[in-house]
């Protein structure tokens, strides 16, 4: 499946999330209607940042997070700054693609970190 088949997929579940938290370990996904979902920074296989040209009258930049056996989204209205300190410690992550990502106004994905 294409990031922009996922993204379709998952944009509504995403716009639901409503705060992230962030540990060395875990990511923890607030949602508004109250539900939380933990997930560990250990099973992360891949990710990418989703950009639209959607922007700025709705959001425009979502985290797309393969893991073992999960795909999350998380938008960046719901406070990445965290997650992004976090994932720059992955090895290779790659910061510059990071920067396209958040200069784009395209729609586009952005391949910043994948295990090996």
């Amino acid at each position: 499946m294409s990031d922009e088949n996922i993204f379709e997929a998952y944009k509504q579940v995403a716009l639901g999330i409503e705060k992230v938290q962030v540990t060395d370990d875990e990511l923890v996904l607030e949602y508004k209607d109250g539900r939380k979902e933990t997930y560990f920074f250990k099973d992360l296989k891949k990710v990418t940042i989703i950009t639209t040209d959607q922007g700025p009258f709705e959001e425009d930049v979502f985290w797309l997070m393969l893991l073992e056996e999960m795909i999350i989204m998380i938008p960046q209205i719901a406070g990445t700054d965290k997650l992004l300190e976090r994932l720059q410690k992955l090895p290779e992550f790659n910061n510059e693609q990071v920067i396209k990502a958040m200069t784009s106004t395209d729609n586009n994905s952005f391949l910043v970190w994948e295990k090996r």
